[in-house]
């Protein structure tokens, strides 16, 4: 392999690599059979169980229909925030993943099989005021729940089948102003949830100067062989 078809290699490379650095960094997986240290409301929440995991021997039984928060954990805009979630078979409930989360509140990604949809909210003083919604039909098995934070006040919620690759539905939320930096979780009527996730997103403008690095190599590549042919 010629140095020229190398260099072109190696930036196409460079390119997918980063794509692939956006990996979830698990920030509580409730392997320890408790709630990690740092929330607050955890212990009328939700129970540890073996019988609510996903991966590995334990998740969380949502059960107290009452917040559990944490504000030591870091979720800010430009991330994507996940879980799994697993509604039982006769849900009629709500499981809500927040971000924007400080003692005074919270914005949330709400899976809601009581009312056949997925929504955002606004949970000021852990209050509610509905937000868009999108009709979602449920089951009984896991779900992949995710939010991306936009750095312009948007969010998108994402809900993916059980491979936690195939795209089901979404909704999106502007007008988004709250500036905590923490993590909440509520749930009632018979959700099971594990493996709480954060991911970066590389910027668009990273990913753009990628591209020109790429194609500029490509188009320098040929045009050398040319020259030589």
């Amino acid at each position: 392999m010629s140095k020229k078809v190398s260099r072109a290699a190696l930036a196409a490379f460079a390119l997918i690599s980063t794509l692939n650095t956006v990996q979830a960094n698990v920030v509580e997986s409730f392997e320890s059979g408790n709630w990690s240290a740092g929330w607050n409301g955890a212990a009328t929440a939700g129970t540890v169980s073996t019988n609510a995991a996903h991966d590995g021997n334990f998740g969380v039984e949502m059960e107290g229909s009452t917040w559990a928060y944490n504000t030591g954990i870091a979720f800010t805009q430009g991330q994507t925030l996940s879980m799994w979630i697993r509604p039982s078979g006769n849900s009629s409930g709500r499981f809500y993943l927040g971000f924007g989360t400080d003692a005074s509140g919270t914005d949330s990604f709400v899976s809601a099989t009581n009312t056949g949809d997925i929504r955002f909210q606004h949970n000021s003083a852990f209050d509610f005021e509905e937000l868009n919604t999108s009709t979602q039909a449920w089951g009984n098995h896991w779900y992949l729940a995710t939010v991306t934070w936009n750095t312009n006040g948007t969010a998108l919620g994402q809900l993916f089948d059980a491979d936690g690759t195939t795209l089901l539905n979404s909704v999106t939320q502007s007008g988004l102003t709250r500036t905590g930096t923490g993590i909440a979780l509520r749930g009632f009527g018979g959700f099971s949830v594990d493996t709480l996730s954060v991911s970066s997103v590389p910027e668009p403008s990273s990913l753009v100067m990628l591209l020109a690095g790429v194609a500029i190599v490509g188009t320098a590549s040929v045009a050398r062989r040319q020259r030589g042919a």
